[in-house]
């Protein structure tokens, strides 16, 4: 027995080796990968930058090498902000660069964060430089991209998408009565619709309001944006839209949506000819290759600190898709401490999330702008909880059509007695020292006097809220009830209730905080936030999101709805939270 205990030890032993050996030998590939990819191999003369428009638009890509081979091959690489803004700002002014190739597939992505890289698209314009756009199939993202381009192409027989925005809710009630179950919702604000799902089976007339309401905004976005760039009427386009004219390329080429019709190879041969060279002499270099051809440096001492903010807010560590309170406010002080950072910009994309987790970073975000000008960049959406951490901010900018605002609060507590009892046969018995010990107990719906106590809780911390926005904007709480109640709000709408103070991108707060800082561009480098975790951490994460964009790929459209159950199940405590996915 001693003799067989010994080979299981040593049997255990030798795997835990090979692992950690296998460990090592995995990242010290990637590791070499990422230092040959950071060494400077030039860029051609006559070459063409390609930015391949794929998969998520994120505000800042985790991806790397190793995450190809943990999906198994497939690529789930996002398409970063970060990046291509940096690689349209280089290549300004790159001589060997003589234009772009935008090449649009099949992507995700909230609006602001397509219109905002669109303004990136139209800045490098003024270089003087062109820029081809090809797509195989179209939509109404892909086109409001592709149409600050010189010309749009696309393959002969591509579909092309061109119908309106719609948004759609998932209720759930019915199927959680023939499971036996009861969501119990408490909440403030007429507005916070984020319970709907799960009490009702219809839509409310204040929830299909505002829905209503910021769909229309977008769409006039998209509408005017889009027809501005491609000389047309606004009116013809809606038109077309409304009637679903445009159901394939050569019909969109017929109307005057796009400039040609051509097949990958024939688009390579477009750029020959513009740039006057033979197909074989040309080079076509990918975004991400060419930012990591860089190796300027500076030596400025002075710094401008651009922190990331994005996803769901909740307790503890952030992991690769979400804010964690801990995480994000060690780096809040991190960079608070740091006296050669001058000013800070915080990137906030994020629709809310864990009340006690959104007040404990916004006491970070107070104390760092006690000491250092704060500007807020609001993406995709910054509302709720993500609205709350804002608030401390010297200035918050927001692009028109970012979510915001949705100031206020729900809980939801599940009773599952009939589940349990009826259909599971399950029985609870329970032995206590008060009256409301098991307050919240799954087993039985809450009493009359338990409602009273939770919603009691909510209103505290709604109150909260209405200080928090009242101190940071300026205004009375009565004129911030006004305007809360849980309404969401587009940021074109939300400047004129006094909710953002300036209409634009993370540019836009960045030369704000570069100008609060009274610095030049040239005087003070930027410095982004948060650091790459060790090797462990970020393969760690890795997983995590690869877990995520396989969930959906196979899930496609019911990848939405799968998220907001899961989500809400592991839903603690107050949210501060938007109210649902927005998707168009």
């Amino acid at each position: 027995m001693k003799q067989f205990a010994k080979y299981v030890l040593a049997t255990i032993t030798g795997l835990f080796l090979c692992l950690i050996v296998l460990f090592i030998i995995i990242f010290s590939t990637v590791a070499a990968i990422g230092s040959s990819a950071s060494k400077s191999t030039g860029v051609a003369e006559n070459s063409i930058l390609e930015i391949s428009i794929k998969n998520n638009i994120v505000d800042r890509s985790n991806d790397n090498e190793l995450a190809y081979l943990l999906a198994g091959g497939e690529d789930v690489s996002s398409t970063s902000l970060e990046d291509v803004r940096n690689a349209l700002e280089k290549a300004k002014n790159d001589k060997n660069i003589k234009g772009i190739f935008l090449k649009i597939g099949f992507f995700e992505g909230g609006f602001a964060s397509i219109q905002e890289m669109r303004q990136h698209i139209l800045n490098f314009k003024k270089s003087g430089k062109f820029i081809y756009a090809h797509a195989d199939v179209m939509d109404e993202k892909g086109y409001y991209l592709a149409s600050a381009a010189d010309s749009i192409y696309m393959n002969p027989a591509g579909d092309f998408f061109l119908n309106g925005f719609s948004s759609q809710v998932l209720y759930l009630k019915d199927a959680f009565d023939k499971i036996g179950v009861e969501m119990q919702a408490i909440r403030v604000g007429e507005y916070k619709s984020a319970v709907e799902p799960f009490i009702s089976n219809s839509m409310s007339n204040e929830n299909r309001a505002q829905v209503q309401a910021y769909l229309d905004e977008l769409y006039n976005i998209f509408i005017t944006e889009t027809a501005l760039s491609r000389n047309m009427g606004a009116d013809s386009l809606k038109n077309m839209a409304n009637n679903f004219t445009i159901q394939s390329g050569k019909i969109a080429l017929e109307k005057g949506l796009v400039d040609g019709l051509f097949f990958m190879d024939e688009i390579k041969n477009q750029f020959a000819k513009r740039i006057k060279v033979t197909p074989k002499n040309l080079s076509i270099i990918k975004y991400k290759k060419y930012i990591n051809n860089d190796n300027s440096s500076s030596n400025n001492k002075e710094r401008i600190a651009v922190i990331y903010a994005t996803g769901e807010i909740g307790m503890g560590q952030s992991a690769n898709d979400g804010i964690g309170s801990i995480s994000l406010s060690k780096t809040l002080e991190q960079v608070r401490k740091d006296d050669k950072i001058k000013a800070v910009v915080l990137r906030i994309n994020s629709p809310g999330g864990s009340a006690l987790a959104s007040d404990i970073i916004w006491r970070e975000v107070k104390l760092l702008q006690q000491k250092k000008p704060l500007i807020v960049s609001m993406g995709n959406v910054a509302a709720s909880g993500g609205y709350y951490i804002a608030m401390p901010a010297d200035t918050i900018v927001a692009m028109p059509s970012t979510i915001t605002g949705s100031i206020g609060v729900f809980l939801l507590v599940p009773n599952a007695q009939k589940l349990m009892n009826d259909k599971l046969g399950i029985k609870f018995e329970t032995v206590k020292t008060g009256e409301y010990a098991d307050l919240g107990s799954i087993d039985r719906p809450l009493n009359t006097r338990e409602r009273q106590i939770l919603q009691g809780y909510a209103n505290r911390v709604y109150a909260d809220f209405l200080d928090r926005v009242a101190e940071g904007r300026k205004m009375d709480t009565a004129s911030v009830d006004k305007v809360a109640r849980g309404k969401v709000w587009v940021a074109t709408q939300a400047k004129g209730a006094n909710l953002v103070d300036v209409l634009g991108n993370l540019d836009t707060a960045i030369s704000i905080a570069y100008w609060k800082a009274n610095l030049k561009k040239s005087e003070a480098d930027l410095d982004v936030f948060p650091k790459p975790g060790n090797p462990f951490e970020r393969f760690l994460n890795m997983q995590s999101s690869i877990k995520v964009k396989t969930m959906e790929k196979e899930l496609g459209s019911f990848y939405t709805y799968w998220k907001l159950i899961s989500e809400t199940a592991q839903t603690k405590g107050v949210q501060m939270r938007l109210p649902f996915e927005i998707n168009f």
